[in-house]
């Protein structure tokens, strides 16, 4: 077909301009206003905003613990290696995603079938690809053999086949930072500003918030309003030739010239 005959979609230039500036806003802020709390209804429209982030199979094995009090917060500070954002904010975010994907996992199996009963997905392709991808089975000697027996049909069969997760922990992390930077680009429109943080003592986390050991906690996140907002938002982004390619890597695209 050709290129001129495809009808273009109609954009929308004021919603695609008004993203383009919240995303330009956010920054990893340095210091939070100890003085300014933030309005419960406005955090809750956050986290709601935040809730409809996408997730594999719709399964969202994802949760995010609010640490506000300042016993806690202190508690965190210690498990966060003492960064100081964690005590000047007025709210820090624990973003935690389950590593456990097994049929025992009841709250995934809630959210499982509420997917076939909305009518989103039919209970075959839950069969085919969920369980299929995601069943580990004890010690995940499952998950092992799976991928063992994808390698070999692969090599013999010369076909493809679908590619499964080797760490469900590194799966559960992908599904999680997925909500964590809604939740950042969320509270950067409602005028707060976020402070994304990974150097953590995970397992002294987990014990701050009460997460069991079938969570892992990829990041927590510090939210609150700037105590000295930059006059010029100091964030550096690497050349967009040097990011995107066109059909293969290291063939530069004439759409950024």
């Amino acid at each position: 077909m050709d290129g001129e005959n495809i009808p273009v979609a109609p954009t929308n230039d004021r919603l695609l301009n008004s993203f383009e500036r919240i995303v330009h806003r956010r920054y990893s802020c340095k210091h939070f206003d100890t003085q300014r709390t933030i309005c419960p209804r406005l955090l809750r429209r956050i986290l709601l905003a935040t809730l409809r982030a996408p997730s594999g199979f719709n399964l969202q094995p994802w949760v995010a613990v609010m640490v506000s009090m300042e016993s806690q917060r202190e508690r965190l500070y210690e498990a966060a290696l003492r960064q100081k954002q964690v005590l000047d904010a007025p709210v820090t975010v624990v973003f935690a995603c389950s590593t456990d994907f097994s049929h025992t996992n009841n709250e995934l199996r809630r959210t499982e079938k509420r997917g076939m009963e909305a009518g989103g997905v039919e209970r075959f392709y839950f069969q085919r690809n969920t369980r299929f991808m995601l069943n580990q089975g004890p010690c995940g000697i499952f998950q092992k053999a799976k991928c063992l027996g994808i390698q070999l049909y692969r090599k013999h069969a010369q076909a493809p086949m679908l590619s499964i997760p080797h760490d469900m922990r590194g799966y559960g992390w992908k599904q999680c930072m997925i909500p964590a930077t809604f939740f950042m680009l969320a509270a950067t429109s409602a005028g707060l500003q976020t402070a994304c943080l990974e150097g953590i003592d995970e397992g002294l986390v987990k014990k701050v918030v009460g997460l069991t050991p079938q969570h892992s906690v990829p990041c927590i996140i510090s939210i609150g309003y700037e105590k000295k907002p930059p006059k010029v938002f100091p964030t550096v982004r690497r050349n967009p030739k040097d990011v995107f390619f066109d059909g293969t890597f290291g063939e530069s695209t004439s759409i950024l010239t």
